[in-house]
């Protein structure tokens, strides 16, 4: 790989990334970040990684696309003009993780109206808060669940709003890891029941009972 004016000139292969600090810099502090699918003739992107922020800054040649793994679980959606979030010129959208939650949960084990009745993009991040700040922490439920997830070093992760779970299924192949049945949203319908979404059958939300066993998948944003 080509090197910047201060010296970058190879990169060495560890967790799974093609790293190498800058000359003059305290090893660890600014690396350079080679996102590796380990395949031959592959071409990879090259992106900067802060090491005291989430910051980055993608090269030219960067090329993310639904259904690569990247920060945390899988591109789920990316934005576009007219999304909530959407930035000329940038790039962001929803990353899913890769796998559903382990067990089936309830919205809440009760009816409680939460006012979590966004869906767009980004509602997740509105909706799940709200949630969790109605229902307490005494049970477990879809909301906390995603709440509370800490995984591959992310613990920012969100209960999709329906908005955001239907561009999920419309990508679903992509992304993978769906079973043939309803997952929760974080947009709730009424103090009875909250939307969810039947990804054995389509796109379209059903109004159910917070109580029901559904999946969930978690989601988190870039």
């Amino acid at each position: 790989m080509a090197g910047d004016k201060r010296g970058v000139t190879e990169l060495f292969l560890r967790n799974n990334f093609f790293m190498k600090a800058k000359a003059g810099v305290t090893p660890g502090l600014d690396d350079l970040k080679m996102m590796s699918y380990l395949q031959i003739r592959t071409r990879y992107a090259v992106e900067i990684i802060k090491a005291d922020s989430d910051s980055r800054i993608p090269s030219q040649d960067e090329v993310i696309a639904i259904g690569y793994p990247y920060l945390g679980g899988v591109v789920a959606y990316i934005y576009q003009s007219g999304d909530n979030g959407y930035v000329s010129g940038q790039m962001h959208g929803i990353i899913a993780a890769a796998t559903d939650e382990a067990a089936t949960l309830s919205w809440f084990t009760s009816s409680s109206y939460t006012n979590a009745t966004d869906s767009y993009a980004g509602a997740g991040a509105i909706n799940t808060p709200k949630i969790v700040l109605a229902c307490g922490r005494v049970y477990t439920y879809a909301a906390r669940q995603c709440d509370e997830k800490s995984l591959n070093g992310y613990s920012d992760w969100q209960l999709p709003c329906y908005w955001e779970l239907s561009a999920m299924y419309n990508n679903r192949v992509a992304i993978g890891g769906f079973a043939a049945g309803s997952y929760w949203s974080s947009t709730e319908d009424n103090a009875n029941n909250a939307f969810t979404i039947n990804f054995a059958v389509s796109a379209a939300y059903i109004s159910s009972a917070k109580t029901s066993l559904t999946k969930v998948r978690a989601i988190r944003y870039f």
